[in-house]
């Protein structure tokens, strides 16, 4: 029988520390779990992500992928190199094929609609873009300092 093992991706930043609360779940179901850092550095392309991917993910036999929002550019070019029974993608950016994430912030309204979400809310529209107003604004503090420390 072969053992289900879970590649967990995270998003913009790529730090596998986000998925600290997840991962303890899924071994207590009884499969293998392994959290991805992906390369960070000025430069870096989702084709280097791909590659730290494929490299942590150590080639189980079977694996569930598991991609979080800007993760969704870099999984699917592992999907070939890996044993992937199963793609998730949580909260994703999906983009069209050949779509650059560039690209993907224009087509998909994300600026404007960033906008418009800021008014409704009564912020400064021009203030600019902040982790913790437009990412991170519904995690309990208790977890932010954890995931600040992973």
């Amino acid at each position: 029988m072969q053992q289900r093992s879970f590649v967990l991706v995270p998003g913009a930043g790529g730090n596998a520390g986000y998925w600290q609360l997840v991962q303890p779940l899924i071994r207590e179901a009884g499969f293998g779990s392994t959290a991805v850092t992906l390369p960070n550095w000025p430069g870096a392309t989702f084709s280097d992500h791909a590659d730290a991917i494929v490299a942590a993910a150590s080639a189980p036999n079977d694996v569930t992928l598991v991609a979080q929002s800007m993760g969704a550019f870099s999984a699917p070019l592992t999907c070939e190199r890996l044993p992937v029974a199963q793609l998730l993608l949580v909260n994703a950016m999906i983009p069209a094929p050949g779509e650059t994430a560039g690209e993907w912030w224009g087509n998909t309204g994300q600026a404007e609609a960033m906008r418009a979400n800021d008014l409704r809310e009564g912020r400064d529209a021009d203030a600019g873009f902040d982790a913790q107003t437009h990412f991170l604004h519904d995690i309990p503090p208790d977890v932010l300092t954890l995931l600040s420390s992973g």
